[in-house]
């Protein structure tokens, strides 16, 4: 079955893991007052990076980076 969420999220703050199926992680998301704050950063099934992105409450900063499952930036 699918994996649920994992993490130190509590009362709107923390870290949040989702995982494949495989076991792999999905996403991880950072949190502050509720909103996306910090990093934050997506996989592919074999655990390269796929994405990473910058968060301040909510909304998104500076550059998103975007990789190939081989890992070269896009």
């Amino acid at each position: 079955g699918k994996k649920r969420p994992k993490g130190t999220f509590e009362d709107g703050n923390g870290t949040r893991w989702i995982y494949f199926e495989n076991g792999q992680k999905q996403h991880q998301y950072t949190y502050k007052q509720g909103l996306l704050h910090g990093p934050s950063t997506s996989y592919f099934e074999n655990g390269s990076v796929a994405s990473e992105t910058q968060f301040s409450l909510g909304k998104e900063q500076g550059i998103r980076y975007e990789f190939f499952p081989n890992g070269y930036f896009k």
